[in-house]
């Protein structure tokens, strides 16, 4: 499974990955700002088959974490009419509609059971494994 990240925090992001690595095995392509993960979407040869997406972060690769980056990745995957489910992960409790889940990153919580049931439900709706 192809998985595309948008996260600024390398921490974080490690423990997503870690995570990640527990449950099967993915391919995972790292983006710290909006701008850098449209690129890879606009790769002709990139194929993925899940967003996971925190909330805040930079829109531009030089800019600082804005709240509004997450529902702009959200937003942008609905305008450019892709069929790829977007999971937010992210410390702020929330819930966004358009969302195919939202995982509330806490460390006190077991935000990794809830990740591993929303991969295998996109697994089993999409293809039949994992």
């Amino acid at each position: 499974m192809n998985i595309l990240q948008f996260e600024d925090n390398t921490e974080k992001y490690m423990a997503i990955r870690s995570a990640l690595e527990h449950i099967g095995t993915f391919d995972i392509t790292w983006a710290q700002s909006v701008e850098e993960g449209m690129r890879y979407l606009d790769d002709s040869d990139a194929n993925f088959d899940v967003i996971l997406t925190d909330m805040q972060f930079p829109i531009h690769e030089t800019g600082r974490p804005d709240w509004s980056a997450g529902e702009m990745v959200i937003r942008e995957v609905q305008r450019r009419m892709l069929q790829i489910p977007v999971i937010t992960i992210s410390s702020a409790w929330m819930r966004i509609e358009e969302a195919y889940a939202c995982i509330w990153y806490m460390e006190s919580r077991n935000w990794e059971e809830e990740l591993k049931q929303a991969l295998q439900k996109i697994a089993k709706e999409t293809y039949q494994y994992l």
